[in-house]
Formats: structure tokens, C-alpha cells, sequence
């Protein structure tokens, strides 16, 4: 190892030194202790690697050739080391160290929620800082929303879309084993409008993206009923018109609308699916759009009803608490129905009751007042779920090291690695 290399390594562990520093302080916030611990234990993970991978590169006496091929090894070693800390840094971090009262309502609105439906993960927390909508970041338990959305109790329904990205992650097979051999069988057998065989990359459009969003739409339905609906149209309606036009991360907006429909007709509300598909042909209506060539081939009714059934027996068999059942008093989402029932019957009066019954629920949470918090623990390393996977890199790289070196013996164990992130909208 040169000095160069030798350097940049100490740098590295530095950073994450002062980065642990910064994080000290919220590990004693009862609504943040889980999030410093995990982030410090992942700091605390790269700093481990960092000691191992100097004390075996520091042999002396390497031939030349050696010399290279253990520095291109170490390059790239630091490449994925320096990645690991500047996920740390970027998205978990500044959270922790701007959690403001906004953001304080919104986790604890999000634990009094998990807590009522009978969620099976870990309750994430929530910034109120997002310069792009409602987004997860997945392996992390956090969620980003708008600025001011701790004010508005119409967009709520949303919460549940996100948290329906963490948990389809950690429940995948349950979710989509059954769908995807149904995927399977239309792409390689079904034919377009002009009896066309279906394009192929139809199956990694729908396996690799627009899958995800469909699942945590009919989650979210599944939770909170028809205001599901009322939402995806409220959120529409301030976009550009895209209804029949699907992006490569998102499927078109009015094939979401069918899914969150046909969630609610597999419950047998049928009264709310009505209400709902006839909401949204109104705002059909009202943009004038019409649909695309290719629509009714890439989001057939026959998938959304298929991946409906498939969301709505998970949920189910997962102990989630469908809207359909007994509320209790206070109930998070008996308060998002209330509020829509309001909206609806009276856009003018709703302001000033929505006002006052997010007073009294932040009063009911304490905001300003720290209080224990429900949620026990994060995922030990081995529960990480599959988007916050370790990188198993470091310990094929430790054992070329060590390859090279001529050592014998185990290879030294290594600490626990983090991988992406894990993003979604």
C-alpha cells in the first residue's frame, strides 16, 4: 500500500469518525435512537473493514507485479468503501440532524398507524423535506414528503403507498410468486390489439418497476378503503395529464386507478369501487385524454385483477388490518375517512375542522414533548431486506488480498456491508 492509498483509507475512516460524532446526539431522541444506531453501526462496519484491509495490504517485500494488482484491488476497494459512507452521509444523516417538530409529528403519526393496523414491519420515520413528492428509502426505514404535509390530513393514504414499498420488499414472494406465473403466461401467450405476439421487455416492465407501484397502491387501498382512490386523483390532478402514459418507473395513472378498484371489488365493497372508477371517469372527462395504442396490451385488466387477488391474500394472510374492520377510538384511518367524507361534502367548511383535528391529534401524540417510542428494533444484518444488501464485495477483495499476499488460513471475518439504498416513489 503507498502513501497515496495509505492516505486516502485514514481520510475515509476519519469521515466516518466525525459522521458517528454528528449522529451521538440522536442516538438518546427516543424517536431516532434506531435510525443513529443503525447508521453508526454502518459507519462502524466500514471502519472495521478499513483496519483489515490495511493491516493485510501492509506486507512488506511484494514483487512489482504484486504491488500493482494489490493496488488496483485496493482502488476498488475504496471506490465501494467511500460509496458505503456517502449513502450514510446523504440520506440518512441530514435527517437525523434536521429532525424538526414537522417531522417528529409525521414518525409518530406513522407509529400510531403501523401500531393500528397490525403492521408487520418496522414503522419508518419521516422528513418533511422532499424536493420531489412522496418518496422511500427503502433499506434506510425512512420516508421523504413535501414540506407541510404534517398540515393536511387528504394526503395520508400515501403514507401507506410508501410503507407498502418497504414491505413488499421484505415480502416479495408472498406478494408476487403467484402473479408473476400469470405475467409469465400473458406475455408469452397473449397477443396485441393487431394479433401480435406481446413485446418481451412487457414482463421486465411490469417484474422490475411497475409492479412495485401497483403493490403498494393496493396496499394502500386494502388499509384505507376508497380515500385511496380520492387521493390518487387529488395527486393527479395537479401533474400533467398522463393518464393512458406510463413512465419506466411508473405504470399510467389510470391503470392505478383500476388496481386501487379492483383491490376494493376482491373485498367485496363494491359500492366504494363505484364510487371511486366513477370519481376518476369524471376527471377523465375533464383532461380530454384517450388512450394510447398499445394501453389496454400493457396493463390488461386481466394482470390488475390477477395482482389484486395476489395483494389482497398477503395482506390478509400478513394480520394487516383491511379498512373494512372495527375501528377504535381515534383511529388513524377512520380520521383519513372522516376527512375525505368532510372534503367532499364541504370544500369550504373542511379547512377549519381539518385544522382543529390536527390539533388535537398532535396534542394526543405529544409531539413537543419526547415520549417513549413504540418501535423495538431495526434488522439485524442478516434481516436486511434485499434493497439495503450487504455488499459482499469487501470480503471477495479481502480474500484476493490475501491471495496475493501468500497467506494461509481463514480469511479474518468482516463486519456487516450496506449496500443501495433502495429508492422508491
Amino acid at each position: 500500500m503507498d502513501d497515496l492509498q495509505r492516505g486516502l483509507y485514514l481520510d475515509l475512516k476519519r469521515r466516518c469518525t466525525v459522521l458517528q460524532q454528528r449522529l451521538a446526539k440522536a442516538q438518546s431522541d427516543p424517536d431516532l435512537k434506531l435510525h443513529a444506531q443503525y447508521a453508526t453501526e454502518s459507519l462502524k462496519a466500514v471502519k472495521d473493514d478499513i483496519d483489515q484491509i490495511m493491516k493485510q495490504a501492509n506486507t512488506p517485500g511484494l514483487k512489482q507485479q504484486d504491488e500493482e494488482r494489490l493496488a488496483k484491488l485496493l482502488a476498488l476497494q475504496f471506490r465501494q468503501l467511500s460509496r458505503r459512507v456517502s449513502i450514510v452521509q446523504n440520506y440518512l444523516v441530514p435527517p437525523i440532524e434536521r429532525f424538526s417538530v414537522n417531522d417528529r409529528r409525521m414518525t409518530r403519526y406513522v407509529g400510531k398507524l403501523a401500531k393500528e393496523i397490525n403492521w408487520p414491519g418496522q414503522a419508518p420515520i419521516v422528513s418533511t423535506s422532499s424536493d420531489a413528492g412522496y418518496m422511500t428509502f427503502i433499506g434506510f426505514y425512512l420516508i421523504e414528503v413535501p414540506a407541510g404535509e404534517d398540515q393536511s390530513l387528504l394526503a395520508l393514504p400515501d403514507l401507506i403507498h410508501e410503507m407498502g414499498h418497504i414491505l413488499l420488499e421484505e415480502n416479495r414472494s408472498l406478494f408476487l410468486n403467484d402473479f408473476l406465473k400469470s405475467l409469465g403466461k400473458y406475455v408469452s401467450e397473449g397477443k396485441d390489439a393487431s394479433g401480435k405476439a406481446i413485446d418481451q421487455a412487457l414482463y421486465s416492465q411490469w417484474e422490475e418497476y411497475w409492479v412495485k407501484e401497483f403493490v403498494s397502491d393496493m396496499i394502500a387501498t386494502y388499509v384505507t378503503g376508497a380515500v385511496f382512490g380520492y387521493q390518487h386523483i387529488r395527486l393527479c390532478s395537479g401533474y400533467p395529464a398522463r393518464a393512458f402514459r406510463g413512465a419506466v418507473t411508473h405504470p399510467a395513472d389510470d391503470a392505478r386507478a383500476r388496481g386501487a378498484v379492483a383491490v376494493l371489488r376482491k373485498m367485496g365493497q363494491n359500492a366504494a369501487a363505484d364510487d371511486v372508477e366513477q370519481r376518476w371517469q369524471d376527471y377523465i372527462k375533464s383532461t380530454g385524454e384517450k388512450k394510447t395504442a398499445k394501453y389496454d396490451t400493457e396493463v390488461p385488466d386481466v394482470l390488475i385483477d390477477a395482482l389484486a387477488s395476489s395483494v389482497v391474500d398477503a395482506c390478509s394472510k400478513l394480520g394487516i388490518r383491511p379498512w373494512t374492520a372495527p375501528q377504535m377510538a381515534n383511529d388513524s384511518v377512520g380520521m383519513m375517512q372522516e376527512a375525505w367524507k368532510r372534503f367532499n361534502a364541504d370544500p369550504a367548511a373542511f379547512e377549519k375542522w381539518e385544522t382543529d383535528r390536527l390539533n388535537q391529534l398532535w396534542t394526543e401524540l405529544g409531539v413537543r414533548t419526547p415520549r417513549s417510542s413504540p418501535r423495538t428494533s431495526l434488522p439485524t444484518p442478516k434481516d436486511t431486506p434485499p434493497t439495503m444488501s450487504r455488499c459482499g464485495a469487501t470480503a471477495s477483495v479481502i480474500m484476493s488480498i490475501t491471495s496475493l499476499l501468500g497467506k494461509n488460513g481463514k480469511t479474518p471475518p468482516t463486519a456487516p456491508k450496506r449496500g443501495d439504498h433502495g429508492l422508491a416513489a
